[in-house]
């Protein structure tokens, strides 16, 4: 039996992760979790071991990991919400960066097997030609979040490589499902707000931003693939859903939520990179697929929030 810890276990990706692992079987989880509130995942917090604080804090992450004698890493945690990274850049730089280097310097000491970090496509910033390949450097980008996680990506190759640490890196593109309740996110807010009768939302000039979105569980396959087959000190990309503008997404949103009007444009000042979108070629030759292409993946989403929106107290703290 394996005993895993999963930073950001509070977090859609870290909880969607747990889940995934306790229904499997063979794993014992251990999450560290800054606060519990509406987000958090009753069904899965009740049944794993938790480490109540903040990855900012090195003792914290190194007392999990020593204490239950981790054998795998999945970190996940990071300030994620583009819009927060840029009214408190400094959190992110702690939380993104420093954090990363605790759970990172904390694996060394404790000897950990096996660490898994989520990254970005946000990490490759501004390329002419698309999609982004591993090949491709990390780079700087306008907001402190894409710097952040290209930061953050280069620490763990440097650990990989000057510590010959088996760490593994997975980037990927906006990221969706069942159970997201970051509503700040376009497509659960877009979901909600055609139930609730209202016009989804698109700021001004984003609508022909191209952007490619994976559906949950093929991302939970990726990072349980690299995790078992992963070559130390590698990236993989996590793509293959189909690429499409923002604007297409809401409108499929809207016909899968039986809602007949048109999205509403709203003047937002809104700075972020034009296209993104990945070759999943690596990640393929390890067995992986994209099992979900954007239509189903969203067809299901928004039967789930039809379903369960209503009844958060099935799932979620209230």
């Amino acid at each position: 039996m394996k005993n895993c810890l999963i930073s950001g276990v509070n977090g859609f990706v870290g909880s969607a992760l747990a889940k995934r692992l306790l229904d499997t079987g063979g794993y014992r989880v251990v999450g560290i979790v800054r606060d519990r509130n509406f987000k958090s995942r009753r069904d899965v917090l009740d049944k794993i071991s938790v480490v109540h604080g903040d990855i900012r804090d090195f003792d914290t992450v190194r007392y999990a990991m020593s204490h239950y004698e981790i054998d795998t890493v999945f970190h996940v945690a990071a300030v994620t919400i583009l819009k927060h990274s840029v009214i408190d850049p400094v959190t992110t730089y702690q939380s993104n960066v420093m954090g990363t280097v605790n759970v990172l310097e904390a694996a060394r000491q404790c000897k950990v097997q096996k660490v898994v970090f989520k990254s970005s496509d946000k990490a490759y910033g501004t390329y002419e030609e698309l999609p982004y390949k591993e090949t491709m450097h990390v780079q700087s980008s306008p907001d402190a979040y894409s710097t952040s996680k290209a930061m953050a990506d280069l620490c763990a190759q440097s650990y990989a490589k000057g510590y010959d640490m088996d760490i593994s890196i997975l980037r990927a593109g906006n990221i969706y499902g069942p159970g997201d309740l970051n509503l700040s996110r376009l497509i659960p807010r877009s979901i909600l707000r055609c139930f609730e009768g209202i016009a989804p939302q698109i700021y001004k000039g984003v609508g022909e931003y191209k952007r490619e979105f994976m559906y949950i569980d093929d991302v939970i396959d990726a990072y349980l693939t690299v995790a078992e087959r992963g070559a130390p000190g590698e990236a993989y990309n996590i793509g293959g859903s189909g690429y499409q503008t923002v604007y297409d997404t809401v409108s499929k949103i809207m016909k899968y939520s039986g809602f007949e009007d048109e999205p509403e444009v709203v003047n937002v000042d809104f700075k972020e990179i034009k296209e993104q979108y990945l070759d999943p070629s690596k990640i393929m030759k390890l067995g992986w697929k994209c099992s979900h292409k954007i239509d189903a993946g969203l067809e299901k989403t928004v039967a789930w929030y039809k379903e369960n929106i209503g009844n958060r107290e099935k799932f979620f703290v209230v």
